[in-house]
């Protein structure tokens, strides 16, 4: 089973993609392998995840497979950087096991990669100023994000 541990701010690795402005409880999970991320999604409370990348355009590419059928957004930072956002339920990101692979390995590269469990209608997330995801909990959304190594996973409520 995945173990969620509290986790104090001052333990937290990887700020480079948040900016914690207001949220309740932290916590982190170990992440060994590809099983261990889709343990964590199988445990974890939710039924819609907002999927959010940053990268260079090729990615999306490589990302485009993952997500076939799903409509993404896709907004241009510079030249060479993109922001790409997707919505999928909890039964699909289960599914998508090569999706969740390829997250895994966006993170373990240190690209941007953050969730958002439950994202409140309407709510922008990203921050194209400071390039980062604004946490400002309302409701019950859960906002995910890893390590530079991708070997925890983090997560604010």
């Amino acid at each position: 089973m995945c173990k969620l541990n509290t986790e104090s701010l001052t333990s937290i690795g990887n700020l480079d993609v948040i900016n914690l402005l207001h949220y309740h409880s932290l916590y982190s999970s170990d992440l060994l392998s590809n099983n261990d991320l889709i343990t964590f999604f199988e445990h974890l409370d939710f039924n819609q995840i907002l999927i959010e990348i940053m990268g260079t355009p090729d990615f999306i590419d490589e990302m485009n497979p993952f997500i076939e059928y799903k409509q993404f957004a896709v907004n241009a930072l510079s030249k060479r950087l993109i922001h790409v956002e997707c919505m999928l339920t909890k039964e699909e990101l289960l599914e998508r096991h090569k999706l969740t692979e390829y997250l895994s390995f966006l993170a373990s590269i240190n690209d941007f990669v953050v969730l958002v469990a439950d994202p409140v209608n309407n709510k922008k997330y990203f921050n194209s100023v400071t390039q980062k995801v604004d946490v400002h909990i309302e409701s019950k959304e859960k906002v995910i994000w890893f390590e530079f190594d991708a070997t925890d996973v983090y997560v604010v409520e």
